[in-house]
């Protein structure tokens, strides 16, 4: 399965990835653009990422452990060390 999103850009982004029990696999990407974010939602259809929504979002946090506030820079190396897969 590919990325949602794999053009090449210099944007600080990330995504979230899950799939609901008895669903098909889901995405999130987080974009920077423009002093803001742009949410965009995807599912994934078997061949590719086809986009559901978007949206302009004016501020977005991920929150860790214990709730403390995690920049997308230090939650990805906390996903990648993490036992759920």
């Amino acid at each position: 399965m590919t990325s949602p999103r794999h053009d090449s850009t210099d944007r600080e982004r990330f995504d979230v990835r899950w799939t609901p029990e008895g669903g098909v696999p889901r995405a999130a990407i987080f974009e920077s653009r423009d002093g803001g974010w742009i949410r965009v939602q995807f599912e994934w259809t078997g061949e590719r990422w086809r986009e559901l929504e978007r949206e302009r979002v004016t501020e977005v946090g991920c929150f860790g452990d214990g709730c403390e506030w995690v920049t997308p820079d230090t939650l990805r190396p906390r996903l990648e060390g993490s036992d759920d897969g």
